[in-house]
């Protein structure tokens, strides 16, 4: 089945942020390394669905803005949204800067798995805080329940992203 790009279009079928023909210029003008050049296109579709999904997984809910339409697959395009140069993003536009932590993620995606099951996924914790009247509860995964994080992909993204974007392992 071919890759459906993400192209600006809020499609409600996608699955990456870039396409093989992309990935491809990417790597031939960047890298020496052949794995990309080196893998099938089945495989290199598959790698770039696999870093779709993990950008999906590791940062929606921290992008800033919000999505363009209800019903699209991916979380961009997005509206709402200013570079860090104080440029606005249009609401129809993929980020360069996404697109290239997509192809970034692909390459590693060809050797390991960007999303593997956790041997120990940390525990499930509740805290309620309560001011007078007011009471506030929340509940998260503590302990090593957190998906792996890759710097490259990471600083490529971070100024599509609210809160802390440094990550340390």
């Amino acid at each position: 089945m071919a890759l459906v790009v993400e192209d600006g279009t809020a499609k409600s079928n996608s699955e990456s942020y870039a396409s093989v023909a992309d990935a491809d210029t990417y790597f031939a003008a960047r890298r020496g390394d052949t794995t990309w050049a080196a893998a099938s296109t089945a495989n290199k579709e598959k790698a770039l669905r696999n870093a779709t999904d993990y950008i999906e997984e590791k940062y929606n809910a921290r992008f800033i803005g919000r999505k363009a339409t209800k019903d699209q697959a991916l979380a961009f395009p997005r509206s709402y949204i200013e570079s860090y140069d104080g440029y606005a993003i249009n609401s129809d536009e993929i980020p360069e800067k996404l697109k290239r932590a997509t192809m970034e993620l692909a390459l590693r995606a060809l050797s390991e798995d960007l999303l593997p099951d956790l041997a120990n996924p940390g525990e499930i914790k509740s805290e309620t805080n309560e001011i007078g009247d007011l009471k506030q509860s929340i509940t998260y995964l503590a302990g090593k329940g957190n998906i792996k994080a890759y710097r490259s992909a990471t600083m490529l993204l971070r100024e599509y992203l609210m809160g802390e974007t440094f990550e340390r392992s």
